[in-house]
């Protein structure tokens, strides 16, 4: 009997908050279509050449920002600015409230007041910019509801004046060299901000009160200290939280049990919480994902978790957990990846307690701990999983026969680790693939990958050392696709009603002047 258990899963989580990954394009990406007899605004269209004009003179500073001259060859005078690429009309006003100048060089430009001779503009869109600083007109477009200044070098503090805007929805500006905020309006302030991405960046300093109306906020991948502040779990319609590699100090607030109901991601990877996980979830438990991997979290870990039927991904490795294996986890019906490595897990796993233990999970981590004795095989028959079709058949885990995997993590692997495996092939063992095997093992993998692709997780694996019925060593690698990437199909959808509103009602507030 083996005395001592470790599985070892080698993944790769892609960042479904990357920034640059991102699946939600609010801005007008491309040219609008007019709809018939369109004409936009003459005062509007001469203040988009003189634009196009500044723009031209504008040399850009490097390969990857090209002369505006050459993008902008649809900004014609004797056409309908309203068919222009990058701009959008209102369909019956035909008032230019869309503008996107994405990848243009306006480094010259972010004092410009031709901006605010576009009083009606809406959207405005200004990635990869070459921008220094926020833009000083951008204060002055009362309008304004969704900004995208992601992707530029711009300096200095977040500006108090963003939370005072009262139509502006969206607001990202991930990617810049932000290092701080300035303090925030001493008194309460309305404000419709429902989406703030502040992503790589330089922000120093605690987080300040930010507006209650906030539901996606990431401050991920700065240099933030402190604690938590109370005032997020005041914000009740957060729904998207991710202040990931920072450095935020101090116990992980209780009071965060209370947004159960609407936070669907609670990403606080990689930070310095310490202390116990003190929530008791409740049954209106929303959450899809928890990652706290990466922190100093002690004691158990909370039975409550099993109210929160949605939990698709659990990660809690790499802290101080003193708990034995959490079996009741096997209720979750929506379990896909459940890490717990380096924690002070102790004693043996146990049999499955019914057959339906574990429905859905595809990943497993429960390297370094203190667990005893053997993987149970009742859980590896009941892992449904983590079954792949070869050939028309369903095979499981003791049965990924064919090619071994070239990659990174196999390729550290010795020719003894495959030993009991007769029916694998290729480096680094002796026995070579044909290519009519090859191909077919080939196939099949992709077959499989891609047959999972309705649910937000694809995966493979490989069972190595799985010889004479004795589990020495599991070694499962996958494919993790985030489908929706940065947002959930739910937060987009929400976002984008609330953006709706916010335009109909500036439309409706503008035709009562």
């Amino acid at each position: 009997m083996i005395s001592y258990l470790r599985i070892a899963c080698c993944f790769a989580l892609l960042p479904f908050l990357s920034s640059a990954n991102s699946s939600f394009t609010p801005f007008s990406q491309t040219s609008s279509h007019p709809f018939l007899g369109q004409k936009c605004i003459s005062s509007e269209k001469t203040t988009l050449l003189q634009l196009k004009r500044d723009l031209s003179a504008a040399k850009p500073e490097s390969s990857h920002q090209p002369y505006s001259r050459s993008l902008l060859p649809s900004w014609k005078p004797d056409t309908d600015c309203c068919s222009w690429e990058g701009v959008t009309c209102h369909e019956l006003t035909t008032h230019v409230i869309g503008l996107n100048l994405g990848g243009h060089n306006l480094s010259g430009l972010v004092n410009s007041i031709n901006f605010l001779n576009l009083p009606y503009l809406e959207r405005l869109n200004l990635v990869n910019c070459n921008l220094g600083e926020i833009p000083s007109f951008v204060e002055k477009l009362g309008g304004l509801v969704e900004l995208d200044l992601s992707n530029n070098k711009i300096h200095g503090n977040v500006p108090k004046w963003v939370w005072l805007l009262e139509s502006l929805v969206y607001l990202n500006a991930s990617n810049n060299f932000l290092n701080g905020f300035e303090a925030p309006p001493s008194a309460p302030f309305s404000s419709s901000l429902s989406f703030l991405d502040l992503t790589c960046n330089l922000l120093e300093g605690s987080i300040p009160t930010l507006p209650a109306s906030i539901s996606f906020l990431s401050l991920a991948e700065n240099k933030l200290t402190g604690e938590i502040p109370v005032s997020l779990c005041r914000m009740s319609n957060l729904t998207i939280l991710d202040t990931c590699y920072n450095y935020l100090t101090g116990q992980i607030p209780k009071c965060l049990e209370v947004l159960g109901d609407t936070l669907i991601v609670l990403n606080l990877r990689k930070n310095r919480f310490s202390g116990l996980m003190p929530w008791n979830f409740t049954e209106e438990c929303s959450l899809e994902t928890l990652n706290l991997f990466g922190n100093q979290v002690t004691g158990k870990i909370p039975e409550s978790l099993t109210h929160c039927k949605r939990l698709q991904v659990l990660d809690l490795g790499d802290n101080q957990i003193n708990d034995t294996f959490p079996f009741w986890l096997g209720m979750l019906p929506n379990l896909h990846v459940l890490i717990l490595q380096s924690n002070s897990l102790h004693g043996p796993i146990g049999e499955p307690l019914t057959s339906n233990d574990f429905p859905m999970l595809q990943i497993l981590d429960l390297s370094s701990n203190y667990f005893t004795g053997n993987l149970p095989s009742g859980y590896i028959a009941i892992w449904k999983s983590m079954r792949i079709k070869l050939n028309g058949s369903t095979m499981y885990m003791g049965s990924l026969v064919g090619k071994i995997p070239i990659g990174n993590q196999f390729s550290t692997f010795a020719n003894d680790s495959y030993e009991g495996n007769l029916g694998l092939c290729g480096f680094p063992l002796s026995k070579k693939c044909d290519e009519v095997e090859d191909h077919q093992s080939s196939a099949a993998q992709q077959e499989s990958i891609l047959s999972d692709l309705g649910s937000p997780f694809s995966w493979k694996f490989a069972l190595v050392g799985y010889g004479c019925g004795v589990p020495v060593g599991v070694v499962i690698g996958y494919i993790l696709f985030w489908r929706t990437k940065r947002c959930t199909k739910w937060i987009e959808q929400s976002l984008k009603a609330k953006i709706q509103q916010k335009n109909e009602q500036n439309r409706r507030r503008r035709r009562r002047r």
